[in-house]
């Protein structure tokens, strides 16, 4: 693997971190109900084209279908979510996790395109998204922070 595709794949995961804080914390002003700037819906249209990747990438992995020029960035979205996911209680081992991935991104570009009241079954989607995403800042993060470790302890001499 080149020089080059180890800084691309880690520049990709630094902007799914991005993303990730940005869209809990829009998720959590979005269920208490508080006012959602241009920005705001942005994030959460950002973050529901994110969940659609993860969704996609486990449908080809499903299938597999892993050819084609789109399939990278999908495998890619899933590759950092499959460990977060793994964690998540409210997913059952027999449950199609692409299409409850695929719920997941719809309710979240519902909620990009208008501000509304949202029903209980809104929230608890909202609240799992907003886990989710929790989840994989927190993956990344470590994930990170142990490949800069290991950087730094090669150059220590």
């Amino acid at each position: 693997m080149s020089a080059r595709h180890l800084y691309s794949l880690e520049a990709e995961e630094l902007n799914y971190g991005f993303l990730a804080v940005k869209a809990k914390a829009v998720l959590s002003k979005s269920l208490n109900d508080e006012a959602l700037t241009d920005s705001d819906h942005e994030v959460l249209q950002n973050a529901a084209k994110f969940l659609s990747n993860i969704s996609e990438g486990a449908r080809l992995v499903e299938t597999k279908e892993l050819h084609g020029h789109k399939s990278d960035d999908r495998l890619a979205a899933l590759s950092v979510a499959l460990d977060p996911l793994s964690g998540l209680q409210s997913i059952s081992e027999d449950e199609d996790i692409a299409d409850f991935i695929g719920q997941l991104s719809a309710e979240l570009g519902t909620v990009s395109t208008r501000q509304a009241s949202h029903s209980p079954e809104s929230k608890d989607k909202l609240k799992l998204a907003a886990d989710i995403f929790g989840g994989i800042y927190n993956y990344l993060n470590s994930s990170l922070s142990e490949k800069h470790r290991v950087l730094t302890n090669s150059f220590d001499g």
